[in-house]
């Protein structure tokens, strides 16, 4: 199974976990990221997490916990919409949603879009969670 979109998924993680050679290893396991000893087989991974869903090429491996390990209970095939919902907050900003900031003169959670190239102000939240749940109701589906 050498040549199957699942397999170059499974030699991918175990590159970027174990080799300071690969160029992701920083963001897996420089940061702690590890796999599973079952996981270090190809034949015991490809059994817990069976065929990618087709299309394949739209579908990757996803960590349901992003600072947990690859294993059995944290990983799923996931396709980018799903992926990018669930990431690390990135350096520099000050909130984990997508369309969320803090705005420091008002003291309040800051929601805002763009659509088409524009941007669109959403409003100030007295929290997080309910600027995210506004912008997440403004979103093009």
């Amino acid at each position: 199974m050498s040549d199957t979109s699942e397999y170059i998924s499974w030699k991918c993680l175990i590159q970027r976990t174990t080799s300071p050679n690969s160029k992701a290893w920083k963001y897996y396991g420089g940061r702690g990221i590890t796999v599973c000893d079952r996981w270090h087989s190809f034949s015991a991974f490809y059994e817990d997490m069976g065929p990618k869903p087709e299309p394949k090429r739209k579908y990757s491996i996803e960590r349901k916990d992003v600072n947990g390990p690859y294993c059995k209970d944290n990983c799923e095939w996931a396709d980018k919409a799903t992926q990018s919902s669930n990431r690390r907050k990135q350096k520099g900003c000050s909130s984990w949603f997508r369309g969320v900031s803090w705005h420091k003169a008002a003291g309040k959670w800051l929601a805002q879009i763009t659509v088409n190239g524009r941007h669109k102000y959403l409003g100030l939240f007295d929290s997080e969670e309910e600027a995210a749940a506004v912008y997440e109701a403004e979103r093009p589906s």
